[in-house]
């Protein structure tokens, strides 16, 4: 990801979980029945204890 702004440590240590451990890329269907190519799951972050 080009471009992404400068953060301090822990911001920046937040956003390389999320990427690793939340944010899925491929074909979704969402809830709504619209389809997407990627999807936060939020709940890879927030459920672990390094996260």
């Amino acid at each position: 990801m080009a471009d992404l702004p400068k953060l301090d440590a822990p911001r920046e240590a937040l956003r390389r979980h999320i990427l690793q451990h939340s944010l899925k890329t491929g074909e979704f269907t969402l809830k709504s029945g619209r389809t997407s190519n990627w999807f936060l799951d939020s709940k890879q972050t927030a459920c672990r204890s390094d996260g």
